[in-house]
């Protein structure tokens, strides 16, 4: 069953490699992480998230929702 409120984007090679960059600059190693910081920027999303100390590496204007 699908929700609206939830969006699933494929990882395809131009995201992996966006995804790639902001590893470097910001010199972390978590792609999946990097790609869903890239997909909320896009979106203006906030992000539902367990491990909030590496998503805010990755971008510290996310707006992150703690669980």
């Amino acid at each position: 069953m699908a929700a609206d409120e939830v969006e699933v984007e494929i990882l395809d090679d131009r995201r992996a490699r966006a995804a790639g960059q902001l590893c470097g600059v910001k010199r972390t190693a978590d792609v999946i992480d990097a790609s869903v910081v890239l997909g909320a920027r896009e979106r203006g999303d906030r992000v539902v998230t367990s491990d909030p100390d590496d998503l805010g590496r990755l971008d510290a204007t996310l707006e992150l929702i703690v669980v």
